[in-house]
């Protein structure tokens, strides 16, 4: 009898975990405290299939369902891009990092150097993720240096990556604008 119990506490503890970590991703109306762009969105259709690319490279092409949107209020707007999934990230940091770099190769002049790292804090399930990308525009009149930022989040059945895409600013703590929209955009 006890080994009955058992099993059945080990399955509906199991299921239980099923529900509790089955998500899907949407692009609403708004998000994070801020309004969807359609304009600016209309002209990011490089960068939004570049990070669409990044979804399918780090999952393994496992992640589907692919949504995008450019939330923001004047000129501090942030790219989401997102997806569903069932996928498992087996070295995050490593698998991130590989379809950044991967994604971003090949633009004339331009050289993208991803450092991805876990961050403690993903505003729900599952593992969240930064990047630095140092990228180095090359041109006749010399090099010029810059730094881009992501920041994910990936569980069990959804990835999803924000990214600046309005006037830069260095005060902004990008982890938190994506915990923001994750909790409008994730259900």
């Amino acid at each position: 009898m006890g080994v009955v119990a058992a099993l059945l506490l080990g399955v509906g503890g199991y299921v239980y975990y099923l529900q509790r970590t089955s998500h899907t991703l949407s692009a609403p109306m708004s998000a994070g405290g801020m309004t969807r762009n359609s304009e600016a969105e209309a002209q990011a259709g490089e960068a939004i299939n570049r990070l669409k690319n990044v979804l399918s490279r780090a999952s393994d092409y496992k992640v589907y369902n692919q949504v995008s949107a450019i939330y923001g209020t004047g000129q501090e707007r942030y790219l989401f891009v997102g997806g569903t999934g069932e996928h498992d990230l087996k070295y995050p940091e490593q698998d991130f990092n590989a379809a950044v770099a991967s994604a971003f190769t090949g633009i004339q002049g331009a050289v993208y150097s991803p450092s991805t790292v876990k961050i403690s804090d993903a505003g729900g399930d599952g593992t969240a993720l930064s990047t630095a990308i140092n990228i180095q525009l090359i041109g006749p009149s010399g090099t010029t240096t810059s730094t881009g930022h992501l920041a994910a989040w990936s569980t069990r059945t959804t990835m999803g990556i924000v990214m600046q895409a309005g006037k830069p600013s260095e005060s902004i703590d990008l982890a938190s604008v994506m915990r923001r929209i994750r909790k409008d955009v994730e259900d």
